[in-house]
């Protein structure tokens, strides 16, 4: 579906029809093999780090409106600059994560 919908854009774009179509392969392998090697973690080593994955995640919320890149006329991602795989961070994911840990691990 994705392929089908993408490639006349990805062709005019790229000269490859294929483009988007292996970048978000690319994206999901990488995810994949992440989730695995992280499932292997017993999650009890992260308790120590809700804090400081808070405290990063209202940093990097800080960055937006200074680093933030326009996307239909709100500023909500964060340019990575130099990497061609993800060139954007949308920030408020982080947060939502951080927020979780840092609410369910208080005792």
């Amino acid at each position: 579906m994705v392929l089908s919908a993408s490639s006349p854009a990805a062709l005019a774009e790229s000269g490859n029809s294929y483009a988007y179509v292996s970048r978000q392969a690319l994206a999901a392998g990488i995810g994949l093999v992440l989730m695995i090697f992280i499932s292997r973690i017993d999650y009890h080593k992260y308790k120590p780090l809700y804090k400081i994955a808070y405290l990063g995640s209202v940093g990097l919320l800080a960055l937006v409106p200074i680093m933030g890149t326009d996307a239909n006329g709100a500023k909500r991602w964060i340019d990575l600059g130099p990497l061609r795989i993800f060139s954007t961070f949308r920030n408020s994911k982080n947060r939502t994560h951080s927020v979780f840990c840092c609410i369910f691990s208080r005792p």
